[in-house]
């Protein structure tokens, strides 16, 4: 209790500063007077011991710069009696929500909602104790890994393990076990991600021949299909322009996955979009309606793409039209001719001549004579020191 008594003490003194800076008190002669008048130690003790002032500004979240207090739960008319009931409502919409995207990435079938329920209140009620869901929560990532358990083995490992009794595996033979766990997780991870590939390209490879047998449609060399709905009069794009288009992109069960936004049209670089649609621009020209149904081979792939989620092998139908094609802009300068770099010094360079100019009475060509050298003066010693010989003697 006292770091929370702490905390609103601070609080207090914060509001009471931020209320001073703005709000001026009110006038008052008399302590602006003793202000001026007396010793400059004694007065300003007499106003920080007055303890009415900090609990004010605390009690009015209004004035006081911080933010208000949560509203109580008879204001938030969510049919909610209580702060509790409503939290509690709050965490079972994000646990199923966690529960749903789990199964979607697994391609598992969502919890039964009896089970899952009876399995929260018989340990919330104390019915099973919290031990019995930690063991339901083992078993829950045994079935999730897609693992194969010996459950009397199991049983028994946990009981020595938590006795602390010896474990009838050396360390050496634990961390070897361990390792085969995890190689054969792997291995049976990579046999389902083969069967799931197969099986979706199956299914889109089905789909595309069901749509290339409708009125209409065309067929190019690389498999893209499309429909045009009007035809354009303007220019077709190349992989260097910048293009203007209002598009939806949806999957073959409807869902929408990628669109432009909704206050205008997408101006995107050709090269950043699929590369079935890059193909497509090509061939249409500017404002062109069209329907394009795009191959797995021609989208994302096997890989698919993670934000806005597309599962691998997924055919790709955009609705297109097709508004501009223009070169894209070239990378801004900062302005004023560039300066010029010098060539680097290598071994092809020519030598760089210096032309020296004649000394006074030499003429151009001649080679200057060399000059006498310069005889050096003769120190003269002070008086009393030992004479210096003369250079050369």
């Amino acid at each position: 209790m006292k770091p929370h008594f702490t905390t609103i003490a601070l609080l207090s003194s914060l509001a009471a500063i931020a209320t001073a800076d703005v709000i001026p008190p009110p006038p008052s002669s008399a302590p602006a007077t003793a202000a001026v008048e007396a010793p400059p130690p004694a007065p300003p003790a007499a106003p920080a011991q007055t303890p009415s002032p900090a609990p004010a500004p605390a009690a009015q979240p209004a004035t006081d710069g911080l933010l208000p207090p949560p509203p109580p739960a008879a204001d938030l008319n969510d049919g909610f009696p209580s702060e509790k009931e409503r939290q509690s409502y709050a965490l079972g919409q994000h646990f199923v929500t966690r529960e749903k995207n789990t199964a979607t990435q697994n391609g598992t079938l969502l919890p039964n909602a009896d089970e899952m329920v009876q399995g929260l209140s018989d340990v919330l009620k104390a019915t099973k104790s919290r031990d019995y869901a930690v063991g339901a929560a083992l078993a829950l990532q045994i079935l999730q890994a897609n693992m194969e358990a010996d459950v009397d083995a199991l049983a028994a490992s946990v009981r020595t393990a938590l006795k602390s009794d010896p474990s009838k595996l050396t360390p050496q033979q634990q961390q070897g076990a361990m390792e085969r766990i995890q190689s054969d997780l792997v291995a049976k991870r990579e046999v389902k991600k083969k069967a799931e590939l197969e099986k979706s390209l199956k299914a889109a490879t089905e789909y595309l021949a069901g749509i290339e047998n409708q009125e209409g449609v065309k067929k190019t060399a690389s498999g893209l299909l499309y429909k045009i709905e009007k035809e354009g009069e303007g220019k077709s794009a190349t992989l260097t322009d910048l293009v203007t288009l209002n598009y939806k992109g949806t999957l073959s069960d409807g869902s929408t996955f990628d669109k432009n936004p909704v206050n205008g049209p997408a101006k995107k670089p050709i090269r950043t979009l699929p590369q079935g649609i890059q193909e497509a621009l090509q061939l249409f020209k500017v404002g062109s309606k069209a329907t394009v149904w795009v191959s797995p081979l021609l989208g994302f792939g096997e890989a698919g793409r993670v934000i806005p989620a597309v599962r691998p092998n997924q055919v790709l139908i955009y609705d297109v039209e097709f508004m501009a094609a223009d070169p894209l802009p070239k990378p801004a300068t900062t302005g004023g001719p560039q300066p010029t770099r010098a060539a680097p010094i290598t071994a092809t360079t020519p030598p760089i001549s210096v032309e020296i100019p004649p000394q006074p009475g030499t003429k151009p060509g001649e080679t200057p004579k060399p000059e006498a050298p310069a005889t050096p003066p003769v120190q003269v010693p002070p008086t009393g020191s030992t004479p210096v010989p003369a250079p050369g003697k």
